[in-house]
């Protein structure tokens, strides 16, 4: 079983990742959760195998998330949810220290594939990868 959290800044981005996030065999959504929360003590809590950031508003926001969650559970797998398919978006939140980026439009089709790479990765200094549109 795969636990996840999923953090997004909005209803419609929230419902919009947990139906993703449902189509994962294994999934189990253990948390739903605002940007504008307290991210690290949420994750360090529930220690999930799996944290789904959509992009937030300002996108700074997304990089900070992505950093709580690194420092609070070095061993969860990152995967940011991207609206903007621009290639420095990704890599700025890659190096802010996702795992995984996405632009929102390859999610159905790439999601399964990126997370199950994902979750057999060690984290903990390892290299992360983007999928482009």
């Amino acid at each position: 079983m795969t636990s996840v959290v999923i953090i997004a800044d909005n209803g419609a981005e929230l419902a919009r990742l947990t139906a993703s996030v449902r189509t994962l065999r294994g999934a189990e959504i253990v948390r739903h959760a605002s940007g504008h929360t307290s991210v690290a003590r949420l994750v360090a809590r529930y220690a999930p195998s799996l944290v789904v950031i959509g992009e937030m508003t300002p996108r700074a926001l997304t990089f900070q998330c992505v950093r709580e969650v690194r420092s609070a559970s070095p061993r969860s797998a990152v995967v940011v949810i991207a609206a903007t398919a621009g290639a420095r978006w990704l890599a700025e939140a890659l190096q802010a220290g996702a795992t995984a980026a996405l632009p929102v439009e390859t999610v159905p089709a790439a999601l399964e594939a990126v997370v199950a790479e994902a979750l057999t990765t060690d984290h903990v200094g390892a290299a992360p990868a983007a999928l482009a549109a």
